[in-house]
């Protein structure tokens, strides 16, 4: 997901001495980023680099869901099970549903279990509402658009899934349910959590705005 650092610049200082300092300070930032992005771009996907909402389900295997609302808000649900468990990605669709009241999906009207309409999440945790604007949802069939079915065995490279219920889950599998507005459908967004360099970058930003006020 998708975060502005405000485009903080550096304050106005009195003293050459500071403003020299402040400027080197500031050169520094481009750098660190793109090495932190470099180190990122060079290390394989794994579900503990997602922004995950929770998981449900027990055992050794794991498979991660990830639902794309556009517009930045994408988000992660993890699944597990056994070995002696066949699960498809219907039981990981519907364990998610069934784990908390914050997600919501809805069936197309005459295919229930086979087709999905709409999916929801309570963005606030005040209870899911289709029409809250702080709440993510989005629904199609014929109109609108429609959430079209990815699969992936590595998070990067997502190919088209033929529908609810087709995938037999292994170890390691990502399935992606991603909003195609106006039927223009693209692979999910991998919401992911901040790297640390990231973060202190956020932090040190924060704190020379503050300052700035």
């Amino acid at each position: 997901m998708g975060i502005d650092a405000g485009g903080v610049g550096p304050a106005r200082l009195g003293a050459n001495k500071e403003k020299t300092v402040m400027h080197r300070y500031c050169s520094l930032i481009p750098a660190t980023a793109a090495l932190a992005l470099a180190a990122g771009a060079t290390a394989a996907l794994s579900f503990d680099d997602v922004l995950v909402a929770y998981w449900v389900g027990q055992g050794e295997n794991e498979a991660m869901m990830i639902v794309d609302w556009q517009g930045d808000h994408a988000l992660g649900f993890g699944y597990r099970w056994d070995d002696l468990d066949a699960p498809t990605d219907f039981d990981l669709f519907e364990s998610v549903n069934d784990a908390s009241d914050r997600f919501y999906r809805e069936w197309v009207d005459g295919m229930p279990e086979q087709a999905v309409f709409g999916i929801g999440w309570d963005a606030d945790d005040d209870g899911f509402g289709k029409t809250d604007p702080d709440d993510w949802y989005e629904e199609g069939w014929y109109e609108n658009g429609y959430w079209s079915q990815w699969v992936s065995p590595d998070g990067e490279v997502w190919d088209w899934g033929m529908g609810l219920g087709t995938v037999d889950l292994a170890d390691g599998d990502w399935i992606g349910w991603s909003w195609a507005p106006d039927f223009e459908s693209t692979a999910p967004n991998v919401p992911l959590i901040p790297a640390p360099g990231a973060m202190m970058l956020l932090s040190l930003a924060a704190v020379r705005s503050r300052r700035r006020r």
